[in-house]
């Protein structure tokens, strides 16, 4: 193959794996955050060196414009590797915003709401959206231990079952993805 994909983190690898089973995992390299380490950059710059194209996979998250900015910036020190900005490559959110538009069981969410708004209303925070996504699958698991839900073995497994990974939402990511391993 030769593409190579770098994400944020471990639940982005296994989500990765879960929509691209076609992908090797050895394909996938982990960046432990969104920011540019000496180690990513090497790691990247080694990619080019053996021929390969490089593809990003980074949240968006609340600033999409600032982001793409800083990306696009890094590109002239690091080499002109492909972006995919989470969720959608044209707007703020995350692998989360992904889950929550691609659910199975969307009437969790509403029930979720009622939840973060009591908390609010009794003066705490409102829970993360990793956090959201989390209790979704654990809510919904059969007779899995809870601490093994979400290691690299079975993550994948329940984004498969608790997800639609044909859902209309993914277009933009199938398509960024399937342009450059089809090449």
């Amino acid at each position: 193959m030769k593409v190579h994909f770098f994400v944020e983190g471990d639940a982005d690898k296994s989500f990765m794996m879960a929509l691209f089973p076609q992908l090797p995992p050895e394909s996938i390299d982990i960046l432990n955050g969104k920011d540019f380490n000496d180690k990513n950059i090497l790691r990247i710059k080694e990619m080019f060196v053996l021929g390969k194209k490089v593809c990003l996979f980074i949240d968006a998250d609340k600033d999409y414009d600032s982001r793409l900015e800083y990306y696009t910036d890094k590109k002239a020190e690091i080499g002109d590797y492909n972006l995919f900005l989470m969720p959608d490559n044209s707007n703020n959110g995350n692998l989360e915003s992904i889950y929550e538009a691609i659910a199975k069981n969307t009437s969790f969410w509403t029930c979720f709401e009622t939840y973060n708004n009591c908390i609010e209303s009794l003066n705490y925070k409102r829970t993360l959206p990793k956090s959201k996504v989390y209790a979704y699958i654990e809510a919904l698991r059969d007779n899995e231990n809870s601490k093994d839900l979400f290691n690299k073995t079975n993550f994948p497994k329940l984004i498969n079952q608790h997800f639609d990974l044909n859902h209309e939402y993914l277009k933009p990511l199938k398509d960024f993805v399937n342009s450059h391993i089809s090449q």
